[in-house]
């Protein structure tokens, strides 16, 4: 699904006003024909528009890869995961009964200025999902505070 929503509260993490445009993307995985995760991303208007994010459909290559073609390339993120019993909705949706843990994920990623260009969530079946992270580059010689 993709749409253009107002959302003051993904606004301020994409660092604009309240009042703008946000084009939103949702997306649902499955494996063997059952959701296991379901994705929700909101991208300012003026992005959306140059790498094509704003249509219906799956972008092929994915939403990176069209960020990177329209030369406005993630670089950064920061991403933060959780663990939390699901909503009545998520339940029904994922499948899973209520006493069942989801995982949640929220990533804002950022083009080489700083400026937030993405805000993903998502929200997947704790039974059914391994996060793995391989070969991530560390700082060197950066102290933590």
């Amino acid at each position: 699904d993709v749409d253009r929503v107002r959302d003051p509260a993904v606004a301020a993490l994409l660092g604009l006003p309240s009042e703008d445009v946000l084009v939103f993307r949702r997306r649902e995985a499955f494996i063997d024909e059952q959701v296991v995760q379901f994705q929700e991303a909101w991208y300012p208007l003026d992005v959306a528009e140059t790498a094509d994010l704003d249509r219906e459909g799956k972008i092929e290559g994915g939403v990176y890869r069209a960020l990177l073609d329209a030369g406005i390339p993630a670089v950064t993120a920061d991403e933060r995961v959780g663990a939390r019993m699901p909503t009545k909705e998520e339940a029904d949706q994922l499948g899973i009964g209520s006493s069942t843990p989801v995982l949640t994920i929220e990533r804002i990623s950022r083009w080489a200025d700083g400026r937030p260009i993405e805000v993903l969530r998502v929200v997947a079946a704790g039974d059914r999902m391994d996060l793995a992270y391989e070969a991530l580059p560390l700082p060197i010689g950066r102290r933590s505070a």
